[in-house]
């Protein structure tokens, strides 16, 4: 009799966490899940696609500290949703192998290049980002991209930097709620913050990394929006 007495009693407990999030899902449309399957779902998409997050880093770090870098991210940070920015990077000579990567994985649709900033304290945050969102196999079909969130974690975080990631869907269909999975990655770059970006049913939309500045930790889930055009 203890053991449903307690789990009743745990799951009271959790009521007002519970209610605090509904309504920032309300504010924004979104089904309601808890923050640690949302990191779960989050963690076990990232682990399909972390080789091509890991190639997608290492092409957005080489152009970031090309001689030209400084230019071609500044360009970016200007105008975000401008595809005569982004294609900077795409087209800098360096971003091939990243580019190639996205190709030969199955599950994604799009590349996606822009800037985002966002911050963290303590248990609450928030950001977004912006960018051009191109198909993979014919990048003339390309659209601007936005996106933001409020977050829910622990750590302290800074971010504000090159952005760039993959999608799962065409440019047509990324309009929606969404639910974000963020964590601080060593494993593809110091200093490089991965969001897995996913509708409010945890299927897969993409991830975006942050590369090459803010600074801090932080591990937090959240609750926003995606939208295109």
């Amino acid at each position: 009799m203890a053991g449903p007495a307690t789990a009743s009693a745990g799951t009271s407990g959790l009521a007002p966490l519970r209610s605090a999030l509904a309504a920032q899902d309300a504010a924004v449309g979104a089904t309601f899940q808890w923050p640690w399957d949302i990191a779960r779902r989050g963690g076990e998409h990232f682990a399909q696609v972390a080789g091509v997050a890991s190639a997608l880093a290492a092409g957005a770090q080489a152009v970031a500290g090309s001689p030209g870098g400084p230019g071609i991210v500044a360009a970016v940070l200007a105008d975000p949703t401008s595809s005569a920015s982004t294609d900077q990077v795409l087209d800098s000579g360096m971003f091939g192998p990243a580019i190639d990567a996205v190709r030969a994985d199955s599950l994604l649709r799009t590349l996606f290049v822009g800037w985002s900033a966002g911050a963290q304290v303590g248990l609450l945050g928030g950001g977004g980002g912006s960018g051009v969102a191109s198909d993979v196999v014919d990048r003339d079909v390309s659209t601007p991209v936005s996106y933001g969130q409020f977050k829910l974690g622990v750590g302290a975080q800074v971010t504000a930097g090159l952005l760039v990631g993959a999608l799962t869907v065409d440019t047509a269909h990324l309009d929606g709620s969404t639910c974000v999975f963020e964590f601080g990655a060593g494993l593809v770059g110091i200093g490089t913050f991965v969001q897995v970006i996913m509708t409010d049913g945890l299927d897969l939309i993409g991830f975006t990394l942050n590369v090459g500045a803010g600074g801090g930790f932080a591990s937090s889930t959240g609750y926003g929006s995606i939208s295109s055009g």
